[in-house]
């Protein structure tokens, strides 16, 4: 969140000197952005979520497993 009040979401961040850098992303394009770190009042990051990523391995892994028995099924006959 910026001083002002307004925020941003940039991909790819990284400080360099006395800024924040990074992308905003629209549906075609990305524009570099650079923010004065003096203008920040605060900055958010993702957090890898080990339950999410279970809760996917657990419900991808018998998707796929079941597609390969059917697919294997295909060739008995």
């Amino acid at each position: 969140m910026r001083t002002d009040g307004s925020s941003l979401t940039l991909d790819y961040p990284s400080v360099v000197g006395d800024s924040l850098v990074g992308y905003i992303r629209d549906r075609q394009h990305a524009t570099r952005v650079s923010v004065l770190l003096s203008d920040l009042q605060l900055v958010e990051t993702e957090k890898f979520s080990a339950a999410r990523t279970i809760g996917l391995i657990f419900c991808v892994a018998p998707t796929v497993i079941y597609f390969w028995w059917l697919s294997s099924l295909g060739k008995n006959y």
